[in-house]
């Protein structure tokens, strides 16, 4: 048994790891998601408006494609590697140290830094601005 384990065991603790979601932890990370979905269903007007529905739905089923591509290959590579570690661990065993460490801080910034917070908070911006003009041409 290890140190770590035996420490564990004195206290009472079994050491496991458990690689399960519950119903909260689902709704959690949906929920922490929905801030960048607002952000883009307020801009569907917008959409409409310059592209016209043609356009619209040619861009939903070319991007979904794309997506799940992007999906089964990141599958592919995840069982290959098996790990926790995310796009950067992932990145890292494919294309050296540098692309892993590339890759975390791309993804730092794209998903919890400016990056992400510009355009998140850009689209719900302009879809609250919308809102409230056309509720105060009601008035």
């Amino acid at each position: 048994m290890a140190h770590d384990d035996a420490i564990l065991a004195q206290l009472g603790v079994k050491a496991e790891l458990a690689r399960k979601m519950g119903v909260f932890g689902n709704f959690a990370i949906s929920f922490s998601v929905i801030c960048n979905l607002a952000g883009g269903m307020s801009l569907f007007g917008y959409g409409l408006d310059h592209g016209r529905t043609v356009v619209m739905l040619a861009s939903w089923i070319v991007i979904g494609f794309m997506t799940l591509l992007v999906g089964m290959s990141l599958a592919d590579v995840v069982s290959a590697y098996s790990t926790s570690g995310g796009p950067y661990f992932m990145a890292d065993k494919l294309g050296g140290p540098c692309w892993g460490g590339a890759t975390g801080w791309l993804n730092l910034l794209g998903l919890l830094g400016l990056l992400g917070a510009i355009a998140g908070i850009a689209g719900i911006d302009y879809g609250a601005a919308a809102f409230i003009g056309a509720f105060a041409q009601m008035q």
